[in-house]
Parts: C-alpha cells; sequence; structure tokens
C-alpha cells in the first residue's frame, strides 16, 4: 500500500462521516419543522407566519397608494405655484423696465442742480487767539 491510497482512504472516512453528521443535522430540522406544522391544533405556526406577514405586505402596500397620491397632489400644486411665480417673475420685469424708462425720462426732464456756492466763513469754528484792540 502506498502513501497516497493511504491518504485518500482517510480522507475519504472524514468525508463520509461529514456527511453522516450533516444528514443528521438536517434530520433533526425537519423533525422541528414537521413538529412546528402541527402544533396548536392542527395551525401551524408557519402558517401564521405567513398570515402576519400578509397582512404587514397589504398595510405596507395601502401606505405606499397613499404616499404615492399624497406626492402627486403636491406635485400638482407645486406646478401650479411655479406657473404663478414664473407669471409674478415676467410682471416684476416688465415693471422694472417701465421704471428704467422713467428714470430715463426724468434724468432729461430735469436740469443739472447749480453746484452751491461755498460759504464765507467756515464751518468749523477755529480756536486761534484773536488780537482785540492793539493799535
Amino acid at each position: 500500500m502506498t502513501y497516497l491510497s493511504l491518504i485518500s482512504d482517510v480522507l475519504l472516512i472524514a468525508a463520509t462521516g461529514g456527511m453522516a453528521l450533516w444528514c443528521r443535522v438536517l434530520a433533526r430540522r425537519l423533525r422541528s419543522l414537521d413538529d412546528a406544522e402541527t402544533r396548536d391544533g392542527g395551525t401551524s405556526e408557519i402558517e401564521a407566519s405567513i398570515a402576519r406577514l400578509a397582512k404587514e405586505v397589504d398595510a405596507l402596500n395601502a401606505a405606499v397608494a397613499t404616499a404615492r397620491f399624497e406626492t402627486d397632489e403636491r406635485g400638482d400644486r407645486m406646478k401650479d405655484q411655479l406657473a404663478q411665480a414664473d407669471d409674478r417673475i415676467g410682471r416684476m420685469e416688465m415693471l422694472l423696465a417701465s421704471f428704467e424708462e422713467i428714470e430715463e425720462q426724468a434724468a432729461e426732464g430735469v436740469p443739472e442742480p447749480a453746484p452751491a456756492p461755498e460759504p464765507a466763513t467756515p464751518l468749523m469754528p477755529s480756536f486761534r487767539a484773536r488780537k482785540v484792540g492793539t493799535a
């Protein structure tokens, strides 16, 4: 017998043992699943879980439908408000243009103001000493 055949036999026995252990784990799981189905007077826990999940899915579908309706409604309101804002922007641009025209007309009709004469006395008081009455 060679070393390779001995190693392959050991690996084959180890793999067979591992598969036997895995089959035993699966058998336990199937047995517990079967027990769960027959508990509670014929109503299985799995069926109850499925029914509960179905109710939750229905509730979520209703919530999604409500949210979709509300977002569509708000989207329509936003479109209306944007149209109103665009209309107001157009009106404001027209008013601004008319104000510029009025400003130009007013500038043409008003003469330039005459420069103000300079005051004879300074506005700031002087603190220099005056000579009073020396002749």
